[in-house]
């Protein structure tokens, strides 16, 4: 027997993030069938110490006005702290639908609204090629998992910061131990797409952007 999983997904944006086009007023489901990667694999939600936050922040060198995606976004605190410390556009991508809730009422909270903005959608199915720098706190499993699209889709130059579990395969540039408040440690790992590597830019896919609740920019 197939189980199934859904997401509450919430009006069109267009192929640049930060430009609405009229939310509809009633929110709708989008089917994830078998080959939904979400509905084979779980990620647990441990939150990111604001401590390690703000390195892989500053380990990926994020400058102002240049756009960070968090996959698995959580509580929201990771793109709190690109909007707020580095004066970033940031978005959230995440499945759960009381947390994408919680990040919108934060963002709406915080005045964030101008410059962060969540979805509610299964990574895997999300076009990430206008990311500068994506935010993984996943399991080695996930990550290797979407070590492809990443390759596939970042552009030259675009950085990947991976707290405490590696992308197999990828070749670090940087690996730091960062120790929280409580003096647990953790390991950042800080990788870039290189120059040389084929990039075509496409648009997000129909299916995802007409399926989609844009909460912010």
């Amino acid at each position: 027997m197939t189980t199934a999983t859904y997401s509450t997904t919430y009006g069109p944006f267009d192929s640049h993030p930060g430009n609405i086009q009229n939310p509809p007023s009633k929110s709708s489901c989008e089917f994830k069938g078998p080959n939904s990667m979400s509905g084979r694999l779980q990620v647990p939600f441990v939150p990111t110490p604001e401590p390690v936050v703000k390195r892989m922040l500053t380990l990926a060198r994020v400058k102002p006005g240049e756009l960070v995606y968090d996959l698995g976004a959580g509580d929201g605190r990771i793109l709190a702290a690109a909007v707020k410390d580095f004066d970033a556009k940031a978005i959230g991508i995440e499945l759960h639908e009381s947390r994408c809730e919680a990040i919108a009422k934060r963002i709406e909270r915080e005045r964030l609204g101008n410059s962060a903005g969540v979805i509610q959608a299964d990574f895997f199915n999300v076009n990430l090629s206008r990311a500068d720098v994506v935010t993984l706190y996943l399991l080695s499993a996930v990550n290797s998992m979407i070590k492809p699209k990443l390759e596939r889709e970042l552009k030259p130059g675009a950085r990947v910061v991976s707290h405490d579990f590696p992308v197999h395969g990828w070749v670090p540039v940087y690996v730091e131990k960062v120790r929280d408040r409580h003096l647990n440690c953790h390991t950042v790992y800080l990788y870039q797409v290189p120059g040389s590597v084929k990039h075509q830019p496409t648009s997000i896919p129909r299916a995802v952007s007409s399926m989609t609740r844009w909460r912010g920019f």
